[in-house]
């Protein structure tokens, strides 16, 4: 009985190792975009496979992504749109068309509070299954894989910070991320860090501050000068 208990206790450890030994993330760069309607920002995503595992390869990342208000950052859902998708080599084709697309879909529990691009439109890629990248057994392996294009769908406030990262939820989610090998075996996303899209003045409105800045700061000799 102890004997059975005992490798019983083993099945379910090496289950659980297998299980929560690696880390899967989706990250984004953080990114600056002009403040004038119809700017756009290319924000370069990267997956990143962290302990070990036995993945073997990355063929397939599938994913939306979300938008959400989190400290000072704001929902960019009623400010961005997804105009475009470059895959990055290996990757070659991307898994949804018809872009753009919208942020117009309430996260479900996975996703809570925020709000999630088109589900009908994957916003991953897929590179060919001779050239799918390999993903180390053990240790970190990172894997850029596609450029997002963010546009914007008005003006912008200078100075606003909007939050943005892939779904949680995994294969079992309609709303959730998660990357396939070329056996077609399926791994869930389990960590979506945010990234953020800064708005930063027009050229010219620099340019407007900074003679406004030199002609305050003329005056101000001029002043001292005469009082001299």
């Amino acid at each position: 009985m102890k004997k059975s208990i005992l490798i019983l206790t083993a099945v379910v450890c090496l289950l659980a190792y297998q299980a929560f030994g690696q880390t899967i993330s989706i990250t984004g760069v953080n990114s600056t975009i002009s403040a004038a309607s119809g700017s756009f920002v290319d924000v370069q995503l990267s997956l990143s496979v962290n302990g070990a595992n036995s993945i073997g390869n990355v063929k397939s990342i599938n994913m939306l992504l979300r938008t959400f208000a989190m400290g000072s950052g704001l929902n960019g859902s009623s400010a961005f749109q997804i105009t475009s998708i470059t895959p990055t080599s290996p990757y070659t084709l991307t898994n949804g068309t018809g872009f753009p697309s919208a942020f117009n879909t309430a996260g479900d529990a996975a996703n809570n509070l925020s709000t999630v691009s088109d589900p009908t439109k994957d916003t991953g890629s897929n590179a060919p299954t001779a050239s799918s990248p390999s993903v180390a057994a053990t240790g970190l392996t990172i894997i850029p894989f596609e450029v997002v294009r963010f546009t914007s769908l008005s003006a912008l406030t200078p100075g606003s910070v909007y939050n943005f990262a892939a779904t949680l939820g995994g294969f079992n989610d309609n709303q959730g991320s998660y990357i396939n090998n070329t056996s077609a075996a399926h791994f869930d996303v389990g960590s979506t860090p945010l990234f953020t899209i800064s708005v930063v003045p027009e050229p010219a409105t620099l340019s407007l501050l900074g003679l406004g800045g030199l002609g305050s700061l003329g005056l101000t000799w001029l002043r001292a000068r005469r009082r001299g």
